[in-house]
């Protein structure tokens, strides 16, 4: 007979599951064989860094065209052949930049697991079981790296939580830096902190989601945050995703720039009433003494076939 079975409830705080979290990822991924290094390219300034910010791509989003007034269906075969062709371009036509800075402004997947449920509790519209949209979705991470190296001779890349995927970031990292730990030209920014910041020359550059931090308070805290660097600075930015639109804000401490996202609208964005064009992306390229001095933008109607 035995006796009955009993709910224990877990003492653990939440900072220590995370770190448990990390770890089981780490030792998950130490059987990957890692990538033979890409021959770095010929022709680069020092003087320069080009940032290619990827935006809410939301991988493993599911929509019917006929759900949405855009009328375009999205699946993990169109988001690869979508985000991959933008990259292309945006690479090819950047300038010959020593330093590539690739970073996922949040909401990298559309759902944090095979549950396919935000935070509050909203049904996510997902592309197949959990597992398969990791693996898709990291072979594309890899092949926007791997253009970056054709171009760049050192390329950092960064990821922030986002709403809908809020540990997508650790294990994206987690897998890239086994992937990568014999090509010394690609650095994974490892710590897991909601605001982020890449040091070139006169520029701060900084990154969050939005969910949290938003775009009004961005300057206090990027102050707040590199005291250290804070003056010897003379261009900053801090660029955000989560909005799904485009929008520069220029305050007397920094430049506060929301980033629209390539992914259509889903039945739920759609129902509630957002409107706007889709399939957009983005380079801009720093310079070590003047800040901003070039962007690339690609519209999804460039792509053949789309």
């Amino acid at each position: 007979t035995g006796k009955p079975a009993q709910w224990i409830q877990s003492n653990v705080p939440l900072s220590n599951q995370l770190d448990a979290f990390r770890s089981a990822v780490s030792d998950a991924i130490t059987d990957i064989k890692p990538v033979e290094p890409v021959i770095a390219p010929t022709i680069i300034d020092s003087d320069l860094t080009t940032f290619y910010p990827l935006p809410d791509l939301h991988f493993g989003l599911l929509i019917r065209g006929d759900e949405s007034s855009h009328g375009q269906s999205w699946d993990s075969t169109i988001a690869t052949r979508w985000v991959i062709g933008s990259m292309d371009y945006l690479v090819d036509t950047a300038s010959p930049s020593k330093y590539a800075v690739i970073t996922d402004l949040g909401d990298f997947l559309h759902a944090e697991d095979n549950a396919a449920r935000t935070k509050s509790g909203h049904q996510l519209d997902t592309d197949g079981r959990h597992s398969k949209i990791v693996k898709a979705s990291f072979d594309i991470i890899v092949s926007l790296i791997d253009k970056a190296l054709t171009k760049h001779e050192v390329v950092y890349f960064y990821s922030v939580a986002g709403n809908h995927s809020e540990n997508s970031s650790i294990y994206l990292k987690a897998f890239l830096s086994a992937w990568y730990r014999k090509e010394p030209r690609v650095v994974i920014y490892d710590p897991h902190k909601a605001q982020q910041y890449h040091i070139f020359g006169k520029n701060i550059i900084g990154f969050t989601h939005g969910h949290e931090l938003k775009p009004a308070k961005a300057a206090e805290v990027l102050v707040a945050d590199n005291q250290s660097t804070f003056s010897a600075s003379e261009y900053r930015y801090f660029h955000f995703g989560h909005f799904h639109s485009n929008h520069i804000t220029e305050g007397a401490l920094c430049t506060t720039e929301i980033h629209k996202n390539i992914t259509p609208q889903d039945k739920w964005a759609d129902s509630a009433g957002y409107r706007g064009s889709i399939g957009y992306a983005k380079s801009i390229t720093y310079h070590v003494e003047y800040g901003e001095i070039a962007r690339s933008v690609f519209n999804i109607k460039m792509l053949d076939g789309a």
